[in-house]
């Protein structure tokens, strides 16, 4: 079994987001994860080193919840932030701020 780990999205609209992360893999051989949202493989991706990447094309998520699943492709990635947004970001380093949509009111 492919080691994986999943994250609830939530979206106020439904539309194309770029996914962007923030990842630090130690060589070539360690460098890639594939994601999945909503159970719909979306693509791979690679990065070498410790910086930000974009995913080379936006994906669809709908209004609301969404399900972000990420399968580990090689041993010794570490996927330290990823991010959606509605216009691809650039010049993006380091740490950047939280920025959470509230999730929908639900019973205590």
């Amino acid at each position: 079994k492919v080691p994986s780990i999943s994250f609830k999205v939530y979206a106020a609209e439904a539309g194309n987001y770029y996914f962007s992360f923030f990842s630090n893999t130690p060589n070539e051989n360690s460098d890639s994860f594939h994601v999945v949202i909503n159970g719909s493989y979306q693509f791979v991706t690679q990065c070498v080193g410790a910086k930000w990447t974009y995913a080379p094309t936006p994906v669809a998520l709908a209004a609301g919840e969404n399900i972000l699943t990420i399968y580990a492709r090689e041993s010794g990635m570490l996927l330290r932030q990823f991010m959606f947004s509605k216009a691809q970001p650039n010049n993006l380093s380091g740490w950047q701020a939280a920025s959470v949509l509230a999730e929908p009111d639900s019973e205590p």
